[in-house]
């Protein structure tokens, strides 16, 4: 998302697929994608959907995967416009996530600088003070009640794709906490 940033906020008239090409490139060499296998990495593409007037970068931007013979006798066009839908969704989602975040981060650090720059004085700004924490306070309950939405959505996701035969696999992707949280559990004695 830091990597995207710059480049996404920009007009969608603005933006350019090979200039988000070298960021993708980027963005994958500098994660564990880059152990994957060339075959994989090759078919990750940049989709950038029609611009209409007064849409960002973020509103057109999709991350698109080449379907080649024979996995695209058993995936449908269908569901890869389903997965195109989705992604376009988590990807709003995640940017929402992500702004937040950054928002908490700058914020935590003005309370710490509100409170330095008041030690020692005689008086404290009690209302500012307060406000802040009240301000922290709600940053957590929202942070709460998102964890909490996107957990609904991902089992909702998955009792819709108990019938379907073209969503488990993204199903299954979609569920990383699950899987980071079996990865990452200490051995049991």
């Amino acid at each position: 998302m830091d990597l995207l940033q710059p480049e996404l906020s920009k007009r969608a008239t603005q933006i350019y697929r090979h200039n988000l090409m070298s960021v993708l490139e980027t963005a994958l060499n500098a994660s564990n994608a880059k152990f994957e296998s060339n075959d994989i990495l090759s078919r990750l593409d940049v989709k950038l959907h029609q611009a209409t007037s007064g849409e960002e970068g973020w509103d057109v931007f999709a991350l698109h995967y080449k379907l080649q013979a024979p996995l695209n006798t058993v995936i449908p066009d269908a569901a890869m416009a389903e997965y195109l839908q989705m992604f376009s969704f988590l990807f709003k989602v995640k940017r929402v996530e992500y702004s937040l975040s950054t928002c908490w981060g700058r914020d935590m650090n003005l309370v710490h600088l509100i409170s330095v720059a008041w030690t020692g004085t005689e008086e404290r700004p009690t209302s500012a003070l307060d406000a802040a924490g009240a301000l922290v306070r709600q940053m957590h309950t929202i942070a709460t009640d998102f964890q909490t939405q996107m957990v609904s959505f991902l089992d909702l996701l998955k009792q819709q794709a108990l019938g379907s035969d073209n969503l488990p696999f993204l199903t299954f992707r979609l569920d990383f906490n699950e899987y980071y949280r079996k990865s990452t559990a200490p051995p049991t004695n």
